[in-house]
């Protein structure tokens, strides 16, 4: 007599080929990693989840990197190491109906790190989570959150020591609170 197993897996002819299994993929290169999502765009999928790939430990650059994809809704980034990367520049900007994105809690920063234009034009955007953000060796938040109207948060506990002057339009626009 079969185990339940394999008498189901030999009926329903289950194979390892027709299954979704999701193992986790290293990206070397931006250029890969746009390619990555760029492939996912392309079936049609409004919600990625990329929580699966790893950043090699050449990517130091971010920046762009889903400019002006416009129809995403959620993203969900878990699990990256962004500890090299200092250039996060429009990363998000002109996602107009992105509304949110997860896994960004946990990113730890090194030094001289730009936020530049970060979420630019992200109006739609309600929920990020970046409350727990180590900010203080920061070098540029200039327009990070200009114009996502939608977005709620209190960011009064990051420290911003580094390069206040550049907070001046950090929140304009926004319905974010960074110093009181």
């Amino acid at each position: 007599m079969k185990s339940l197993p394999i008498f189901i897996s030999e009926k329903l002819k289950i194979t390892s080929d027709n299954i979704n299994v999701r193992k986790n993929v290293i990206v070397n290169t931006k250029e890969e990693l746009k390619q990555k999502i760029i492939s996912a765009l392309s079936e049609d999928k409004y919600d990625l989840d990329l929580s699966h790939i790893q950043l090699g430990p050449d990517i130091d650059k971010l920046d762009g990197l889903f400019n002006g994809k416009e129809k995403l809704k959620t993203i969900d980034l878990s699990g990256w190491d962004v500890s090299n990367v200092k250039n996060f520049d429009g990363m998000f900007a002109h996602c107009y109906n992105l509304e949110e994105i997860y896994g960004l809690n946990d990113w730890n920063f090194g030094e001289n790190v730009s936020f530049y234009k970060m979420f630019y034009e992200c109006r739609n955007l309600k929920e990020v989570d970046i409350d727990n953000w180590d900010v203080s060796n920061t070098k540029n938040f200039s327009y990070m959150f200009y114009n996502c109207k939608r977005l709620n948060k209190d960011l009064n506990n990051w420290h911003i020591s580094y390069n206040k002057a550049s907070i001046f339009n950090m929140c304009k626009n926004s319905n974010i609170t960074v110093l009181k």
